[in-house]
């Protein structure tokens, strides 16, 4: 296998798993705070979000309170 290929593959592998871990301490985060917090882009924490849905694993939850804008929803 790529080198390249194997080092991408364990680069998501470690964006899922804190993902998983904010989430769970969180007990209610969006999107966008998981991707400042982790300092990963907005469209890969949709990415790993839509998995990690369709998978069962998480579920959204409502949403957030906003300070301008569209209400966040919470995970």
């Amino acid at each position: 296998m790529n080198q390249e290929l194997i080092n991408n593959v364990r680069v998501k592998d470690n964006n899922i798993s804190n993902v998983i871990r904010e989430i769970n301490a969180a007990r209610g985060i969006s999107r966008t705070e998981l991707a400042k917090k982790l300092n990963v882009t907005p469209p890969t924490i949709s990415m790993i979000v839509d998995e990690l849905i369709a998978a069962d694993l998480i579920k959204e939850m409502g949403t957030g309170k906003s300070i301008g804008g569209r209400k966040p929803i919470l995970l």
